[in-house]
């Protein structure tokens, strides 16, 4: 597993972040979170109002130094129709909550999901700082590519921002990553293998030849067909998948911390882990590259 710097005093976080959701029931088991300790994950992310996940990091997370291991929590969008309740009251109960539940001291950082034009204003700010001079919560940050992002980070009061980067991100999410680091803003990434991507292939095998062979293309190359995609060769690299190098272009970007990941189960989860620790094969970043442009065509 690699590792890099997450904020002040030297402390370090896996570049693999799994998301712990009891939507996902494999997730929350003692075996998952055991396995993603063992190898060598050593961060972990939950919706707030999710207990029953935050129940499951409780029941692992004690067991191990509390400075070896970065937990997050992550308020997600809200429906327009009802919006969010980020009020003091609701974010002091939910913040006691996830610390009763976990056994922990404290919680790594907190994420609010696209928040909207004036959505986070003085009362959430005067809120988690009190919760920050308490040490019962470290960072807070935002996460999406919603209009008033650009205007929080400039702001100030933001050391987190969780950007969607991924190989298809516009230049928009680009910017707003090199402002987060100008700003010294940490920057995590989210929705590494982009719906577009994951749709599934079904083509018929046929031999490949020159560029595609030394590329590693083409042992599994297919014929293209008139739907695909301008990334479709993605799912025909030899000894990896499509989401593998999705996930390996993602954390090729230096300023991400780590990725936040959904892996449904430990093996799925172990793949991105060994994905993480390898470089992309000869050529396929140029492939990528064109890709790109002919996407944005």
């Amino acid at each position: 597993m690699r590792y890099r710097s997450f904020g002040e005093g030297g402390q370090s976080i896996s570049t693999v972040l799994p998301a712990v959701d009891s939507q996902e029931s494999g997730t929350i088991s003692d075996s998952f979170l055991t396995g993603c300790l063992n190898l060598g994950v050593n961060a972990f992310e939950a919706r707030v109002d999710d207990l029953t996940a935050i129940q499951a990091l409780g029941r692992i997370l004690p067991k191990v130094e509390r400075s070896m291991v970065v937990v997050g929590l992550r308020v997600e969008a809200s429906d327009p129709r009802y919006p969010r309740d980020l009020s003091r009251e609701t974010l002091i109960r939910q913040l006691q909550d996830a610390l009763r539940n976990t056994g922990l001291r404290w919680i790594d950082y907190l994420i609010v999901d696209d928040p909207g034009p004036g959505e986070l204003g003085s009362s959430f700010f005067m809120t988690v700082e009190a919760a920050r001079q308490a040490k019962r919560l470290r960072y807070v940050g935002v996460s999406g590519d919603s209009p008033a992002i650009s205007d929080l980070i400039e702001a100030g009061g933001l050391q987190i921002y969780a950007a969607p980067y991924n190989l298809r991100c516009s230049q928009i999410v680009r910017r707003r990553m090199r402002q987060a680091e100008a700003a010294s803003v940490m920057i995590l990434g989210y929705d590494h293998y982009p719906e577009e991507i994951r749709k599934p292939q079904s083509l018929p095998a046929v031999a490949a030849s020159g560029i595609m062979r030394f590329l590693g293309l083409g042992a599994a190359r297919r014929a293209p067909a008139d739907n695909e995609g301008p990334y479709s060769f993605l799912n025909y690299v030899r000894g990896w998948t499509a989401e593998q190098v999705c996930l390996s272009y993602t954390l090729n970007e230096p300023s991400l911390s780590a990725a936040r990941v959904n892996a449904p189960d430990l093996e799925t989860l172990r793949g991105l882990v060994e994905a993480a620790e390898r470089e992309l094969p000869n050529g396929l970043s140029a492939q990528i590259e064109l890709a790109r442009v002919s996407d944005l065509d």
